[in-house]
């Protein structure tokens, strides 16, 4: 049987779907891992962890089908940063989108006088989400992790390494960094300056339909599949998702609210607005997702259920919007009065 694995790497969990060469799904899994807790602001991730569930995932679903699938493509959250030595070896954990200790940071960054050009020539919005501001952040309050970091990695690449041995990333995650030069695709070479790294810290840069083969032979035992099998690199979840809801005509746009939420459309250019920090993300040799995101989307559906919720009939976001009897509105008006 030839089938293969789309996975998505998420700050909440791993998630895999099993396609046939017609597009029907097959089997599914989904591991779910949660964040470090720590002070406001701290959102961090082990990569170990993740890429133990990542593992766990996988296998699940190729136990389920018993044969290797022919191709496994991959996607990740976008914004997460790591600094690893020369071997991959976690010198920090994950610092995730939602980690927002930079924010001072990006927002002395913002009003100055070259925040526009950086705004511009890299399309990502000026914000303490990105890892250019993470690195910053590092610089300046841990500059021991900075003098030490080989490379400076997202969880996909952490991930890819485990693979492959070799430092990659997609056009889409490096795009989300603040660090890459939309117009040059490649990395940009102020915000290169202005975080205080070199290029040679940074991956190599590929499309994300990059394709490559020759998994490391003890990872294919792992993740219980044939050596034959093929990777292709993939792009950001955000991306991604437009893509596979269809969205990509002329006034189209989608909607996606995972643990936090966007608004996406697919151009054929970017669009900026410096005002508002829309973001522009490459997707292909004249393709962009360009929108603007909110990060409380479903972590606020997490707060209501785990706070307000407290019926034994109700206790998954499914019972939640499949009872129609169920009101949110509720649970708010219960709480005020």
């Amino acid at each position: 049987m030839k089938y293969t694995i789309g996975i998505d790497i998420g700050t909440g969990s791993v998630k895999a779907v099993a396609l046939d060469s017609e597009g029907k799904i097959l089997t599914q899994a989904q591991v779910h891992y949660p964040s470090s807790p720590g002070e406001y602001g701290i959102a961090e991730q082990d990569p170990v962890m993740v890429t133990h569930h990542f593992i766990k995932c996988v296998r699940q679903v190729t136990e389920n089908l018993q044969t290797s699938p022919e191709l496994i493509s991959l996607s990740s959250y976008m914004h997460g940063i790591m600094v690893v030595d020369d071997q991959c070896r976690p010198l920090t954990n994950i610092l995730t989108w939602a980690d927002s200790r930079s924010e001072s940071i990006a927002s002395d960054i913002r009003q100055s006088n070259e925040a526009e050009s950086i705004y511009r020539s890299t399309g990502a919005p000026i914000h303490s989400m990105l890892p250019l501001f993470k690195i910053l952040w590092w610089q300046q309050n841990e500059p021991g992790i900075c003098q030490r970091a080989f490379k400076f990695i997202s969880i996909k690449e952490f991930i890819w390494y485990q693979l492959f041995k070799e430092f990659q990333i997609d056009e889409s995650i490096a795009n989300a960094t603040g660090i890459f030069d939309i117009s040059e695709r490649r990395w940009n070479k102020r915000a290169i300056q202005l975080c205080g790294i070199s290029a040679q810290q940074l991956s190599e840069i590929v499309p994300v339909t990059y394709i490559k083969n020759g998994i490391q032979p003890a990872i294919c035992s792992v993740l219980n599949i044939d050596t034959k099998t093929q990777v292709c690199i993939g792009g950001s979840d955000g991306c991604m998702a437009v893509i596979g809801s269809g969205a990509t005509k002329a006034g189209a746009a989608s909607l996606t609210i995972g643990t936090s939420g966007a608004v996406r459309v697919y151009s054929t250019t970017p669009i900026l607005h410096f005002p508002q920090m829309t973001f522009s993300y490459v997707i292909g040799k004249s393709t962009f997702i360009c929108g603007a995101p909110i990060n409380n989307g479903g972590n606020v559906m997490q707060w209501v259920l785990e706070h307000f919720v407290k019926s034994k009939e109700v206790s998954t976001y499914d019972q939640i919007f499949k009872r129609r009897s169920f009101q949110l509105v509720s649970i708010f008006q219960n709480w005020y009065s």
